[in-house]
């Protein structure tokens, strides 16, 4: 796409217009992509962001499951939050080629920024209502959903294309040191202050990543919007082109069920802190913040398997690794233990999205990266909260959260057999390096 082309070819020739001022290229490392100023400074936004985020996700997924002992109901707000993804990624993917990324970034903030704000009032007001959370969890994915490719599209401006891998896994190493750092601060607000309290947390850490963004000169240029009719057209064709891609289905497949059966797991945390470990609030911020440990782990880890193994082989063992995982903290009884495991289900999940992640980003015509991005959060996000709805009611029915994790850690031991014995399936898997 001639924006992308054209910032790259201002960071190659050095001229005062790039939009990163270090050396062109450095050598790549586990983390060298921070050696980029932009993408320190979005990474840094990122973190803040996100910690706000996690702090009120943390506080609400507890606030719906006390206020109402349903798993069900969880996982309810886990599909709301998808919901959007489902509804708008496609075409969130196509405008993000089409219009300028740091404006839509803007906007998006801001009206997330509002939705926290009026979340936060409500919640103080003593609303109790369902429908009033879940109808605010969706205006935010919707927002979400909208600035979220333009995140990911921003990579290419922001780092050189060797760089691309270690720039993913950063960012996931971000989101999950946000899950480390923002769960620890919601249970802390939760117990010294009150669930209002998070969201306005929350609220206030969306100011920090606006001037982030105010602050960085992106320089993309815009392309026309036309018309709905040929938008539809557009994203007609999108679609048939990974339909007719063998490799991408099969590999956005093994996504999809991956992230139905098993990466929605977190979903139960709530549950398990309190039915299994015998807990509260800190017992449940204890699992994802282990979680998020583990992923940070899986960071640098990702760079050194991918000098190494192929990425098809790193998709194949992530898989069976988080499976086996899965299954044994589904068996734990002990806070140590379920958290050790909890670290390691963090790193797996790490290394498999940000090996498919790359895959899918590297491997693709210049023009689809935006449609392709959007179809990687569809079957991640929305599956993994379609999925949050099926294991909750599954606990309910079965009144543990045992069996609905010892379910979904046995798909994914199954996918991860079906895509080693049968190697056609990933085979072309691989990232231009690899």
């Amino acid at each position: 796409m001639a924006r992308r082309r054209e910032n790259r070819e201002m960071n190659d020739d050095g001229s005062s217009g790039a939009l990163n001022p270090e050396p062109r290229r450095q050598a790549v490392g586990v983390l060298s992509a921070l050696g980029y100023r932009d993408y320190r400074h979005f990474w840094t936004g990122a973190l803040v962001s996100d910690i706000g985020t996690l702090i009120q996700t943390t506080a609400l997924m507890w606030f719906v499951k006390t206020n109402t002992a349903s798993n069900a109901w969880v996982g309810a707000v886990s599909l709301a939050s998808v919901i959007p993804v489902l509804l708008f990624v496609e075409l969130a993917g196509y405008l993000a080629d089409k219009v300028d990324l740091k404006r839509l970034l803007l906007g998006t903030q801001f009206f997330m920024m509002a939705t926290a704000l009026i979340l936060a009032i409500g919640a103080s007001l003593g609303w109790t209502s369902m429908g009033f959370f879940l109808t605010i969890v969706i205006l935010q994915n919707i927002a979400f959903t909208f600035g979220f490719p333009a995140w990911e599209l921003l990579l290419p401006d922001l780092v050189p294309k060797d760089h691309m891998l270690n720039a993913l896994a950063l960012g996931s190493a971000e989101w999950n040191l946000g899950k480390v750092v923002g769960p620890a601060l919601g249970a802390l607000i939760l117990t010294t202050w009150s669930a209002a309290g998070a969201f306005y947390v929350n609220a206030a850490s969306f100011l920090f990543v606006i001037g982030v963004i105010m602050a960085t000169t992106v320089k993309t240029s815009t392309m026309p919007i036309p018309p709905a009719r040929k938008v539809y057209q557009s994203l007609v064709k999108r679609g048939r082109y990974v339909l007719h891609t063998r490799w991408m289905v099969y590999l956005l497949a093994t996504l999809g069920i991956a992230s139905f059966f098993g990466f929605s797991y977190t979903v139960l945390f709530p549950a398990f802190a309190q039915e299994v470990l015998g807990g509260g609030a800190g017992a449940y911020s204890f699992l994802l913040v282990f979680t998020g440990l583990g992923a940070i782990l899986g960071a640098p880890l990702v760079t050194v398997l991918k000098r190494k193994f192929k990425g098809r082989d790193i998709i194949k063992g992530s898989l069976l690794c988080f499976g086996a995982i899965l299954l044994c903290f589904s068996f734990s009884g002990t806070y140590w233990l379920s958290a050790v495991l909890a670290a390691g289900m963090g790193c797996a999940l790490l290394i498999f999205g940000s090996i498919v992640n790359t895959v899918l980003q590297v491997r693709v015509e210049e023009e689809m990266r935006g449609s392709i991005v959007s179809y990687y959060i569809m079957m991640s996000i929305t599956f993994s909260g379609f999925g949050a709805l099926f294991l909750g009611s599954l606990a309910d029915t079965f009144q543990s959260p045992r069996i609905p994790l010892q379910l979904g850690s046995l798909v994914c031991l199954v996918l991860a057999a079906v895509v080693i014995l049968i190697p056609s399936i990933l085979k072309e898997a691989v990232t231009s390096q690899g």
